[in-house]
Formats: structure tokens, sequence, C-alpha cells
């Protein structure tokens, strides 16, 4: 399976959202160099029911990988970039 990995957790990811990161990940950080959020960061949704985000930054690293046992594995991504972020 197709993991995008960041620290100790990972999510199964299609090709199609593999190839979406650049573009989610610049997004974040535009948001940010304009005021939009003070982070930059792009959200996530699994089949198991996790809403995260992943930090976009130097010092979080972002892989993709394949593997079959993929440590710190959270489920497969459903929703990604701004319509996984929570609404309040």
């Amino acid at each position: 399976m197709r993991v995008l990995k960041v620290a100790n957790t990972s999510v199964a990811v299609s090709s199609e959202q593999e190839s979406r990161w650049p573009e989610l990940a610049a997004a974040s950080l535009e948001a940010v160099s304009q005021g939009v959020r003070e982070v930059p960061t792009v959200w996530f949704r699994t089949d198991e029911g996790v809403v995260g985000s992943i930090p976009v930054s130097d010092s979080a690293e972002v892989g993709f990988a394949d593997e079959e046992h993929p440590v710190g594995f959270l489920g497969a991504i459903t929703h990604f970039g701004p319509e996984a972020e929570p609404t309040h």
C-alpha cells in the first residue's frame, strides 16, 4: 500500500492524493503568508474516523513509501485538504 509518513504515523493515500500534496502544502504556506492561518497544515480524514493535520515545515519531514505494515497507521485518507478541515 502507498502511505504518507510523518513522524511516527502513516496514512494510506491514493496516487491522486499523493500528487496533490505539493499543491496542498503550497496553499497552506500561502494561507499563512496572507494571514488567513497561523500555522501551515494540511487537514485529512481517514476511513477509521481520524481527523488530523499534517504540519508543513522543514522540521516535520513528510515522505511517501510503499509499505505492507506501516508504523502508526491511522487508516486510508478519505478527505484531503480544505474539505477535511473540521467546521466550528
